[in-house]
């Protein structure tokens, strides 16, 4: 039956090629922006979600209070995790790092600006996992003068050879060795990463000279731990506020010190750390903008279909009193003109799922963002089913409603010269929905 439903919309669509361009061109250019929109949403609301498996991992951040008001600060003085891990000794995922923005690599004759530099511990791929494509990083976070590339990295330096082994000088300060290739870390990240160093070879140098070993000094240091419930989360603010007392004297300068747990998933959307985030941060109130714009785009479509549909409806008069004389209920041409619609939205949905991937690097390279080429997985596929269902009964239920509900001796009789008062009401109703939100 499912499959007679589907010739005749078939046969339906051919026979009225107009109606089907003109809908399928003004679907296809929604749903194409529709779809677009949403791998904007699932991309910024997918960051970090590959860290931490069962883990709940957490950022250490500087919360002060002074007579001129408060200070919010991501970065935290370098000594703070050595000083947790002595005050939670059952506590081992307790990870402290350096994030260098940009700095010069030499190799031999051979020089590179390189971005994103991290001089990690070796609790640091406990809490971010990384997938070993050469060589091993048992040794390269343990001890000093050692060194990870990306594959990236490691291709734009030593092409094809063998990076394993090789010598680089970081900043015209140390000498390090490649002791492992990793795989490209995801982009949906708040800590992108092109080089990985161990924390052993870091310095004073790279922070002007400053000991790294005062708690006054704030530079590009940042404090993670991860935990296994809320509780511990409670019970290591506590002990966060013993380190304070312990080793910051606050009352000589007037700041009120207070080191705070911030979740791992909040890092990306929190605006009140942006200013010193690796990577940016993005507001949920543009997600929810965006998402909103790409309904009203699909809402007009839908207005667009329905308002055609139903102009298209004296001239299915004929077809519809000839299936009711035969026996057919108006269940089954429901049925029937839904499939048409269902049919159509299909057709439109798979030519703009394939065609998605052209329209990519344009909005990457224009928004700034890394959204994959190879968009397809669980949540984006869910979407696309889900849109396609619900831009197929928005756009074709209201008309299959209509159409199936003429009498089949009026629609013999050929007496069906205009729609009904309910009818054109809705469509102007409809027509004025759509002026109103592109005003908007």
């Amino acid at each position: 039956m499912l499959r007679n439903y589907f010739k005749i919309a078939w046969w339906n669509i051919k026979k009225n090629k107009g109606f089907f361009a003109l809908n399928f061109i003004g679907l296809y250019i929604s749903v194409v922006a529709c779809i677009l929109i949403a791998l904007i949403i699932l991309y910024e609301t997918s960051f970090d979600n590959h860290a931490g498996n069962a883990l709940s991992i957490y950022r250490v951040v500087d919360n002060s209070a002074s007579p001129t008001g408060k200070t919010l600060s991501a970065v935290t003085p370098y000594p703070l995790a050595a000083a947790m891990r002595a005050a939670m000794s059952d506590q081992q995922l307790i990870s402290q790092i350096h994030y260098e923005k940009d700095d010069q690599v030499s190799i031999g004759d051979k020089k590179f600006k390189e971005k994103n530099i991290i001089f990690a511990d070796s609790v640091f791929p406990n809490l971010f996992p990384l997938a070993v494509k050469e060589g091993s990083i048992q040794r390269a976070l343990a001890e000093p003068g050692f060194a990870i590339l990306t594959e990236k990295t490691a291709e734009r330096y030593f092409g094809k050879e063998n990076a394993i082994g090789r010598r680089i000088r970081l900043a015209n300060l140390v000498d390090l060795e490649v002791a492992a290739v990793v795989a490209n870390p995801a982009s949906n990240t708040h800590l992108p990463y092109n080089m990985l160093v161990s924390y052993l070879s870091f310095k004073s140098d790279f922070i002007g000279g400053i000991p790294i070993d005062q708690w006054g000094v704030h530079s590009a240091g940042f404090a993670y731990i991860g935990l296994s419930g809320e509780n511990k989360a409670r019970h290591t603010e506590t002990i966060l506020a013993s380190i304070v007392a312990k080793y910051i004297h606050q009352e000589n300068i007037g700041i009120k010190t207070e080191f705070k747990l911030q979740p791992l998933h909040d890092i990306h959307y929190n605006q009140l750390y942006a200013h010193n985030n690796p990577s940016y941060t993005i507001n949920y109130s543009y997600l929810y903008l965006i998402g909103a714009i790409g309904l009203f785009l699909m809402l007009a479509a839908c207005i667009n279909y329905t308002n055609l549909s139903t102009a298209l409806a004296i001239k299915k008069s004929k077809e519809v009193g000839v299936r009711k004389t035969m026996g057919a209920t108006r269940y089954y041409l429901m049925k029937q003109f839904l499939s048409e619609t269902f049919l159509l939205t299909g057709l439109v949905v798979i030519a703009a799922t394939f065609s998605v991937r052209f329209f990519l690097p344009v909005l990457n390279d224009f928004l700034d963002k890394n959204i994959p080429l190879d968009w397809a997985n669980f949540r984006s596929i869910f979407f696309v089913i889900s849109l396609w269902i619900a831009v197929s009964l928005l756009s074709g239920l209201y008309p299959a409603f209509v159409l199936s509900g003429f009498n089949a001796i009026t629609a013999l009789k050929s007496k069906i010269s205009a729609l009904k008062k309910s009818v054109v009401a809705l469509r102007k109703g409809l027509v004025t929905f759509q002026f109103l939100t592109a005003q908007i």
